[in-house]
């Protein structure tokens, strides 16, 4: 079966209709297999095995990136594009199982612009600046999409509801889907759900659907993962490839990293806690990753 996710039409339909994204495999949709969730959960540990183990992985605690986001196509420019350029260098810090992030502007005309994330509030704050927690949703759906694909397949590891999709079809190849999310398999306004493509030889994540319950409710999508890279026994992607069509390779953005390094120390200000009211503010509308 085909799965490739013209973003556009399904973020028209959502709008449109207002009614959910759900990204569940149509197997998942009707009867499941008994075996569904003990399988999903055994072909996730081996997708984790083979890229570095989860130990390994929460022993490492942070991770640090450079890295340039490509802009390629109008809508994503329009309607998610954060930064005050295409291509530029952000040099990205993240505490591993956490929402605790930092990036810093390399280049460019805001060079030296800071987004941090403090466990789910963000704010932005110029070279110099005081820290604004009114950045806007566009900046925080960024960070908090592209910063749990920078961790993923091992933040999957905690989804509550795990489940084996079958075999999916793209660009003429076959992959294991593996169906994640949180509280119930069916779709929640609060709630993201994945689905994971997974190369059924060598357990490497290929592709990952993704709902989008931040920006727009009714909106999900599809990112393409390559040219993993072994860093201190962890295996991390050289490129994100966000799509507008994976099956005919339309590309929204393509986040292409160039340097790596686990163990890091996070920035205190990523460390801190958000004050108490923008805190409540934040989690009032927090959306489960």
């Amino acid at each position: 079966m085909k799965r490739g996710i013209t973003t556009c039409l399904i973020l028209a339909v959502g709008i449109l209709s207002g009614c959910l994204a759900d990204i569940r495999p149509d197997s998942l949709k009707t009867s499941i297999r008994p075996d569904a969730e003990t399988r999903g959960r055994q072909i996730l540990a081996e997708v984790i095995k083979a890229h570095g183990g989860l130990d390994r992985w929460q022993q490492a605690k942070t991770l640090e990136v450079t890295a340039r986001d490509y802009w390629e196509h109008w809508m994503g420019r329009l309607m998610f594009m954060p930064q005050k350029e295409s291509g530029q260098l952000m040099r990205w810090q993240t505490s591993l199982g956490g929402d605790q992030v930092s990036i810093e502007m390399q280049e460019g005309p805001n060079k030296g612009e800071k987004w941090v994330m403090q466990d789910w509030p963000l704010y932005r704050a110029a070279l110099g600046e005081r820290p604004d927690y009114g950045a806007g949703k566009k900046i925080h759906f960024y960070v908090a999409t592209m910063n749990y694909a920078l961790q993923l397949p091992f933040r999957s590891a905690n989804a509550a509801v795990v489940r084996y999709g079958g075999q999916g079809s793209l660009r003429g190849k076959q992959y294991d889907l593996i169906f994640t999310t949180w509280h119930a398999a069916e779709p929640q306004k609060d709630t993201n759900q994945y689905v994971l493509w997974v190369d059924p030889v060598t357990h490497e994540l290929a592709y990952l659907q993704l709902t989008d319950r931040e920006l727009m409710k009714g909106a999900a999508g599809m990112m393409g993962f390559s040219g993993w890279k072994t860093i201190e026994g962890l295996k991390v992607p050289s490129r994100i490839t966000s799509y507008k069509d994976a099956e005919k390779d339309v590309v929204l953005h393509d986040l292409r990293i160039e340097s790596v390094a686990f163990g890091v120390d996070l920035p205190r200000e990523a460390q801190a806690s958000a004050p108490a009211a923008v805190a409540g503010e934040f989690g009032e509308r927090k959306t489960r990753f």
